[in-house]
């Protein structure tokens, strides 16, 4: 009697296994490695990943996305749409478990049965598309570097600047077009001197859409009145305040990934931040310099 019990609680057991295994569980194979970048690096790496290709050529579209956590992605290979579900997990500010989820969208019961079985074409294509993102993450890592993060202070600063709208990563073109601006005012007038490195204050970031405002600024020294601004440049006086801070090594055009370092550390850390980072630059981009030698100042403020 007792051994009919066991024999039946196992065929409930495999019988409920089994109906998980084909007809709930909604992925055909999972692929998971842990990258040596933070969470939200590798969330911003992945939204713009198109399979190693140029944009124009990509087979890779966004079904949907929950910043920093979680996508999913339609990879169309010939006759085939396979649907990755990636989850990423914050192991430590640095480390992230990234795990990918893998469905044939027109083939998904069978191919819940060969993965066992078969190292079928579904299932190598899942591994080298997962590791195929991997190695691009290593190569992407190569580009940069960031420092330790540290308690900082943003000094308050008197500056002329010029606000701007732009995506994400059009951030350095956007500051090549608009720097003439300012720099024509500060050099059409005498009175007016430059007495600092230039830096950017975010005074928006819309991860949804990808886009940013920000004022680009120019430290200026202080006086009782300016000379007649242009339209579209103004002063202020920025205000010092506690903040977190790391160094970024790299080419000004990735040098958000400094904010997705410090805003992981502060997440990590229950840290409150504005998530409205402020960089501070010290070389000029067009003395054709290695951009590993590039250096600018990442501060993210705390509330």
């Amino acid at each position: 009697m007792k051994l009919k019990s066991i024999l039946r609680f196992v065929g409930i057991l495999l019988v409920a296994l089994g109906v998980w295994y084909f007809f709930i569980k909604d992925y055909n194979y999972r692929v998971t490695f842990t990258s040596k970048q933070s969470r939200s690096i590798v969330f911003d790496h992945l939204v713009n990943w198109h399979d190693g290709r140029p944009a124009s050529d990509s087979i890779v579209s966004l079904v949907k996305k929950q910043p920093f956590h979680h996508v999913v992605q339609d990879y169309s290979f010939g006759d085939s749409i396979f649907q990755i579900e990636w989850k990423l997990k914050m192991l430590d500010p640095n480390t992230t478990k990234v795990i990918a989820q893998v469905k044939d969208e027109q083939n998904s019961l069978s191919q819940n049965l060969n993965v066992l079985f078969t190292n079928n074409h579904f299932k190598q294509k899942s591994i080298s598309t997962v590791e195929k993102f991997g190695k691009g993450l290593l190569k992407n890592a190569e580009n940069y570097r960031l420092s330790e993060v540290r308690d900082s202070i943003i000094p308050a600063q008197k500056c002329a600047f010029i606000s701007v709208k732009c995506k994400t990563q059009e951030k350095a073109s956007a500051m090549l077009k608009n720097i003439f601006y300012v720099m024509n005012y500060i050099k059409g007038n005498d009175e007016v001197e430059l007495n600092g490195n230039p830096f950017l204050e975010v005074t928006q970031w819309d991860v949804e859409k990808d886009s940013i405002a920000f004022d680009f600024c120019f430290p200026i020294n202080e006086m009782e009145s300016y000379p007649e601004l242009p339209s579209n440049v103004s002063i202020k006086k920025t205000e010092e305040r506690k903040a977190l801070k790391t160094i970024f090594n790299g080419n000004y055009r990735i040098s958000d990934r400094a904010w997705y370092q410090l805003r992981d550390y502060a997440d990590y850390n229950n840290i409150a931040v504005t998530n409205l980072p402020t960089e501070i630059f010290f070389n000029d981009p067009h003395e054709g310099t290695n951009s590993l030698e590039w250096v600018a100042e990442v501060f993210m403020p705390i509330q």
